[in-house]
C-alpha cells in the first residue's frame, strides 16, 4: 500500500514537472512572438535609415531637380546621424537574433526532456562520483 502511494505520489510530481515545463514553453512562444515583432520594427527602421543614407550620398551627384529635392527632403526628415543610428540598429539586430537563437535551443532543450523518461533512465547518484574518482586515478 505504501509503495503504491509512493509510486502513485512520484507520478503526480512528475506529470506537474511536464505540465510546469509545457506552460515555460508557451511562455517562452509568446515572448518569442513579441520578440520578432521587435525585430520586424527594427529592420523596417534599418531599410527606411538605409533609404535615408543612400539619399543623402545621392545629394552629391547631380540630378533632375525633382529627384534631388526628394532626396534633400529624405535628408532633412532624418535629425539623428544616419551612420550612428545604422551601426546601433546593426547591432540591435544582431543581438536579438542571438537572443532569440538562445531561447529556441533552450526551448528545444526543454522541449527534450522529459522527467517521466528520465526518471527511470537515470543510475543512481552514488555510483557517478566514484567512478570519476576511478579515472582521475
Amino acid at each position: 500500500l505504501r509503495m503504491a502511494e509512493a509510486r502513485r505520489r512520484a507520478v503526480y510530481e512528475a506529470e506537474g514537472r511536464v505540465v510546469a515545463c509545457r506552460r515555460r514553453l508557451t511562455e517562452l512562444e509568446e515572448s518569442m512572438c513579441a520578440e520578432g515583432d521587435r525585430m520586424k520594427a527594427t529592420a523596417q527602421e534599418l531599410d527606411s535609415l538605409e533609404r535615408v543614407r543612400r539619399a543623402s550620398v545621392a545629394l552629391n551627384v547631380w540630378q533632375p531637380q525633382v529627384v534631388h529635392g526628394r532626396q534633400k527632403q529624405l535628408v532633412q526628415q532624418c535629425t539623428v546621424p544616419v551612420d550612428s543610428r545604422l551601426s546601433a540598429l546593426h547591432m540591435e539586430l544582431k543581438n536579438k537574433e542571438k537572443l532569440k537563437l538562445n531561447e529556441y535551443e533552450e526551448a528545444l532543450r526543454r522541449a527534450k526532456y522529459h522527467p517521466m523518461q528520465n526518471s527511470s533512465h537515470t543510475s543512481p547518484p552514488g555510483n557517478e562520483p566514484q567512478a570519476k574518482r576511478k579515472r582521475l586515478k
